[in-house]
């Protein structure tokens, strides 16, 4: 084990541009993790479950809406990018970022109005109202947004992308919460807060580009191929929305066929259960380059694999078995009627730890050509997760779309070890 340790330690001094990157990437993404956590205790000390339950559920509705925006195109001007700096062909970024921000405004302002016309038709389904007014109108800024952020990183502007993505809204949506708050008593409070941070934040990644990214003098510029764009860009706009929606499914369903307070205490659990994904997520940042380096040079990569695993599971053990020891007291510090998810809140744990675990060579398809079947496993666990939360929340309430979650998780990860394993022989 060591000797792997001591490999790993020295491929990190040999890519130290890449590991800066990474670390930076990964202290943004926890500070945003704990300004998440803040504003959750804010929602849920001044509004209870209830508001937090609407707060959850309006924001994972505009996440799917706003995936459905961007098709891909936030992903796949990444590689187009990397493409025109590396053949020196600049003047087609410019061409690039305007043809997709016009696509994605499209896109957007159509779902948008769609969300807008139709939103007190839609609110019949659920058993409170939500605010879809707001989320339609939000979806614009919040679609192009995300484009911007992908462009900015693009360039390796690590610091300012990741600002964009994990702090600026957060935090302003603190601060103008901490204000609202002082002043209006409403239960969408939360909600303005964040779209407006959402609005602030879109003008300042906007500010940014056209700053200190975009020449726009270009007066003869060569077109970028839409067809090559939107040909590479479909198959990764299909893993992002099924990737979203088997993360989303529990929330909306519970929205569906439960309470406003149960989806409001989920969602707390599941923000809990973070921290868990955050430590794995950042151990495979690091290694999954190295396995797909190793693998491409035809090198075995069981050895790193084992290592991986092995280290994962010394650091999310820990948690896992602190969460609970105390779940009831971590619950109780957003209030007394948060308490009753201690179970829930239990069973999504063990569930992130064997998604951390076992699951993470999930993470490896997609770097040793397994893209198309990653996507079939992702299906077909939705479609059963779907299943079985419809099933089961009916009988159990959030219990039940917790051990839904836990099935789905599970059999993916095994899935996931079998079909790398056979991949691997």
């Amino acid at each position: 084990m060591f000797k792997y340790l001591n490999q790993f330690i020295e491929e990190i001094k040999n890519n130290k541009e890449m590991m800066k990157g990474s670390i930076i990437s990964f202290l943004f993404k926890v500070f945003g993790y704990l300004l998440g956590l803040i504003i959750i205790l804010l929602i849920s000390k001044n509004y209870g479950s209830k508001g937090l339950g609407i707060y959850s559920l309006s924001f994972t509705i505009l996440s799917i809406l706003v995936t459905i925006s961007c098709f891909g195109f936030d992903q796949s001007i990444l590689r187009f990018i990397t493409e025109y700096i590396g053949k020196n062909e600049k003047k087609k970024i410019y061409f690039l970022y305007k043809t997709i921000k016009k696509y994605i405004l499209s896109i957007s302002i159509i779902l948008g109005l769609f969300l807008f016309l139709f939103s007190n038709w839609i609110n019949n389904f659920f058993q409170e109202n939500i605010p879809f007014k707001i989320i339609a109108f939000v979806i614009p800024f919040s679609a192009i947004n995300i484009l911007n952020i992908q462009f900015i990183r693009s360039f390796r502007i690590i610091k300012i992308s990741e600002f964009f993505r994990n702090v600026s809204i957060k935090l302003l949506g603190i601060i103008i919460l901490i204000i609202l708050i002082s002043f209006i008593s409403n239960i969408y409070i939360p909600i303005i807060s964040i779209s407006i941070a959402i609005i602030i934040t879109f003008f300042l990644s906007n500010y940014y580009i056209k700053n200190k990214l975009l020449i726009n003098n270009y007066k003869q510029i060569k077109k970028v191929n839409i067809k090559k764009l939107l040909n590479i860009t479909f198959p990764i706009f299909i893993s992002c929305i099924l990737a979203l929606l088997l993360d989303s499914t529990d929330i909306i369903i519970l929205g569906l066929f439960s309470n406003i307070q149960d989806v409001g205490i989920y969602s707390l659990c599941l923000k809990l259960t973070g921290l868990i994904s955050i430590i794995y997520h950042s151990i495979i940042i690091f290694v999954v380059p190295k396995i797909s380096q190793l693998y491409w040079a035809k090198k075995s990569v069981k050895k790193i694999i084992k290592f991986t695993s092995r280290i994962i599971l010394i650091l999310s053990l820990p948690l896992l078995i602190v969460v609970i020891l105390v779940a009831p007291i971590i619950l109780k510090i957003f209030g007394e009627e948060f308490i009753k998810g201690h179970y829930t809140l239990i069973i999504l744990a063990i569930s992130t730890f064997i998604n951390g675990y076992v699951g993470w060579v999930g993470a490896l398809f997609k770097v040793i050509g397994l893209e198309k079947t990653f996507m079939k496993l992702i299906f077909f666990t939705l479609i059963l997760d779907i299943i079985l939360d419809i099933l089961l929340v009916l009988k159990f309430g959030m219990i039940g779309v917790a051990i839904s979650t836990l099935i789905s998780t599970t059999i993916i990860a095994l899935f996931s070890v079998i079909i790398i394993r056979k991949k691997l022989k």
